[in-house]
């Protein structure tokens, strides 16, 4: 009988830790599905970055080849074009940064 009590206490603290052993690869599992998502915002912020980046280099160097060509009517346009989406984007960062509270993450 005291063999079959030790055996049922080993048995339930086998089962204890199995409990506890799998809390924490749940809270494992948490803890890496909410890093994935901080990464998966962060490429996302960075390739949005990335294409405004683009437009803006694009945009500089229509400028450059409107002067080049004496097409200053054009350079003003696209100078204009420049100088909103410059705008734009420091509104955005503005506004993104009383979102995240930090500038950081603009």
């Amino acid at each position: 009988m005291e063999r079959l009590k030790a055996d049922m206490e080993e048995i339930s603290a086998g089962q204890k830790r199995i409990k506890k052993g799998q809390e924490e690869v749940r809270q494992k599992f948490r803890d890496i599905e909410s890093e994935r998502y901080k990464l998966k915002e962060e490429t996302k912020n960075i390739a949005k970055q990335s294409d405004s980046n683009q437009i803006k280099m694009n945009l500089m160097f229509s400028i450059l080849e409107a002067r080049q060509n004496n097409n200053f009517a054009q350079a003003d346009h696209l100078t204009q074009l420049l100088r909103f989406a410059l705008h734009i984007e420091a509104k955005y960062k503005k506004e993104r940064s009383k979102i995240t509270g930090s500038k950081l993450l603009a």
